[in-house]
């Protein structure tokens, strides 16, 4: 990987380079319940406002297209966040665990400022590391999401990809990567 070898420091090393195991979009009972619900519910909400809309001539064509707007964007939310994940590259480096997203922005975290790390279980079936204490309250609920959206320090504007806290969702050898962080002092707990 050639542009992570521009990321490096220094004097640093990759002990460590994957990337997302494939998972489907609608993987696992509990995600595709989720993801279906969501969707049967928005299209059953954009048909009512459609029959109301109908039926009281005051709303017009801006509220037609204000509807199709948003229940696009809910419809189409699962799938953005799939693409994105799918699309992420991990490396852990003898300093720091690195992350690119989708986008190819780089963010990473230096090991001695993991103040917190720990193996959870997707419902999708494997292994996510999340790491940073700053996530870890809503990390369960918003695993997904937390992976596609590094926490950073927006008030630290020299941060040039310094995350506060990230997720590394289902990353491939994710067992390799708990052993390695735990050789360069981390502490990773299991089940959050």
């Amino acid at each position: 990987m050639r542009e992570l070898q521009k990321k490096l420091r220094k004097d640093e090393s990759i002990l460590w380079e994957s990337s997302p195991e494939k998972f489907a979009l609608l993987e696992g009972k509990k995600l595709s319940g989720r993801i279906l619900g969501q969707w049967l519910i928005t299209l059953g909400f954009a048909a009512w406002l459609f029959y109301v809309e109908r039926n009281r001539p005051e709303f017009g064509t801006g509220m037609k297209l204000l509807v199709i707007a948003v229940a696009g964007a809910i419809i189409l939310a699962p799938v953005v966040e799939w693409f994105h994940l799918k699309n992420q590259r991990f490396c852990l480096t003898d300093q720091r665990a690195m992350l690119r997203t989708a986008d190819r922005t780089w963010y990473y975290m230096d090991y001695e400022k993991i103040d917190s790390c720990c193996v959870i279980e997707d419902i999708a079936g494997g292994s996510c590391i999340a790491m940073g204490s700053v996530i870890m309250d809503d990390v369960r609920r918003q695993l997904r999401w937390q992976a596609c959206h590094p926490k950073m320090d927006l008030q630290e504007a020299n941060s040039h990809g310094e995350s506060m806290g990230m997720v590394f969702y289902l990353p491939e050898g994710a067992e390799k990567m708990v052993r390695i962080m735990e050789e360069n002092g981390v502490k990773v707990s299991r089940g959050h």
